[in-house]
């Protein structure tokens, strides 16, 4: 199921029309059916105001319907959130594996904060 659809599904849910969300959202009525007909992707941000004006956790309109469905990556989950929801369906050899890599990307300059400080040892 789409964005859009689980939009338009929640709004039915509460029995409001679009203008009832676009009032709420403080936009006109078109911009809500340009989002529920997915012509438009929301940003993050947008969709934290429709899940506030349609009573409902962000989750709720980005995640997956049913449990055995995979929910298709967002593409405006963050990239830490991305790594994380990978790093949960990892066995113990896959996160070694990743950590390793993430290691390796740090020595690169090019991957490198411009002002990382050196990280502490957590046993000292």
């Amino acid at each position: 199921m789409t964005t859009g659809q689980k939009l338009v599904r929640r709004r039915l849910e509460l029995n409001l029309r679009q203008s009832d969300i676009a009032e709420r959202l403080g936009v006109h009525p078109s911009v809500v059916s340009v989002y529920e007909r997915d012509v438009r992707q929301p940003k993050y941000t947008t969709l934290q105001k429709f899940a506030t004006a349609l009573e409902c956790d962000i989750t709720d309109l980005i995640g997956s319907d049913t449990e055995n469905e995979e929910p298709a990556p967002h593409p405006y989950i963050s990239p830490k959130g991305r790594l994380n929801a990978a790093v949960e369906k990892m066995n113990t050899e896959g996160i070694k594996k990743t950590a390793d890599y993430a290691e390796d990307l740090v020595e690169n300059p090019k991957y490198q904060k411009s002002s990382t400080p050196a990280p502490s040892d957590p046993e000292t």
